[in-house]
């Protein structure tokens, strides 16, 4: 991928505050890119068959800015990350955020 981030598990870019799950994207040079973030994976912590997901978020809006919240497989049957199939619970495109970016 050619982004201009690079996510970190460093707690200025994820943390829990006041019961809320906080990821913050800063604008900085780590690592020869412009900007941090963080992803959260929970492959091999946590399964489901059935069940409801909720959430509530606040989306940061900007060009170049796409935060999404995706479901993807446990297992690697087909290759990694989406070649396995991916749920989009959540996608925005940051400089339209009345438009999402849906494939």
């Amino acid at each position: 991928m050619n982004e201009l981030q690079v996510y970190t598990d460093r707690p200025e870019n994820c943390y829990i505050s006041k019961g809320n799950l906080i990821i913050n994207g800063i604008k900085e040079n780590y690592e020869n890119k412009s900007y941090t973030s963080a992803r959260i994976v929970t492959k091999g912590k946590v399964d489901f068959l059935y069940g409801k997901i909720d959430i509530k978020a606040k989306l940061p809006r900007g060009k170049g800015l796409l935060p999404a919240f995706w479901l993807l497989a446990s297992e690697d049957t087909y290759g990694n990350m989406t070649k396995n199939g991916e749920i989009d619970i959540m996608e925005m495109l940051g400089e339209n955020p009345n438009v999402g970016n849906w494939r």
